[in-house]
């Protein structure tokens, strides 16, 4: 067994341990029941562009079957093929790929971090693609959704960098260079930014991680909201207000939360490190569908 610390937990214990500790799955593990279902065609579609095993396909054969996997989304994901055929330098070698890396202690070099009961401790992730350019450098293409990002923003965008750790820790053959930011605003414009990574940034990613797990795994860890901006989208708003007043939160977390699915890899998903990825591959299906 393995106590798994996934991307999108980390971020959430860094911004409000509250919310952290009601979603988190190695802690209350819950979720809303009657959230929305989060559209990920746009996703699904870009997967079976970059798929590796078509890319030197003729674009005109790959087209509609990337249409098929936009759903709803055709027209963005049209405009998207049109604009990327102009700046896409580069091959992809994964699309939407799971991570899983062992996280090192820091307290003891040339160690794993372990649980006080034993347990390796592992982080745990995707990326929507690996590429690698003409000189041979890797580099993470994330794809971003929304109004475009302040540039600071992603310079300091610490989710990237653990990922390219946590990719480098699993792939020892790999040294990524940066990210590739594949901005896309749902007014149908689009911008693409290079971040570089230092190998101080690389390594400083994994020993960051390392000391924040420290802290995840201690069971005798204070739990606290952080009110800020991010709690207007909050999935755990009502429950914290109930804590917050002294109110009965466990009963609204009865009636309308419910435990939070297993985040392991699914197996055959498309890009998936079951499908094969050489050139004239393609996965049996697409878009789920």
């Amino acid at each position: 067994m393995a106590w798994v610390v996934t991307a999108a937990e980390r971020g959430s214990f860094k911004q409000c341990r509250r919310a952290w500790d009601l979603g988190a799955r190695t802690r209350r593990g819950l979720e809303p029941i009657a959230s929305p279902a989060e559209d990920g065609s746009v996703c699904e579609a870009l997967a079976v562009h970059y798929f590796p095993g078509m890319w030197a396909w003729d674009r005109d054969i790959v087209r509609p079957l990337v249409l098929k996997a936009a759903g709803g989304a055709v027209a963005l994901v049209e405009r998207y093929m049109d604009w990327a055929a102009g700046i896409d330098e580069f091959e992809p070698l994964r699309v939407e790929s799971d991570f899983d890396a062992r996280i090192p202690d820091p307290r003891e070099p040339g160690c794993d971090l372990v649980t006080p009961s034993g347990e390796a401790v592992h982080y745990r992730g995707r990326i929507n693609a690996l590429v690698v350019d003409g000189h041979g450098v890797h580099w993470l293409l994330v794809h971003r959704f929304g109004q475009w990002s302040p540039s600071e923003s992603l310079q300091l965008d610490e989710s990237v960098v653990a990922a390219g750790w946590a990719w480098e820790r699993e792939h020892l053959d790999v040294t990524i260079q940066g990210v590739l930011f594949n901005e896309i605003n749902p007014d149908g414009q689009f911008r693409r930014s290079v971040r570089r990574l230092s190998r101080f940034q690389i390594a400083e990613a994994g020993e960051q991680l390392g000391w924040e797990a420290i802290d995840m795994v201690d069971r005798r860890l204070s739990v606290y909201p952080t009110p800020a901006a991010h709690c207007r989208v909050c999935p755990f708003v009502a429950p914290c207000v109930a804590m917050t007043e002294h109110g009965d939160a466990e009963a609204v977390l009865a009636d309308a939360y419910g435990p939070r699915p297993s985040d392991e890899p699914t197996e055959g998903r498309l890009g998936g490190s079951t499908w094969s990825l050489g050139r004239g591959a393609a996965p049996p299906k697409f878009g789920g569908r």
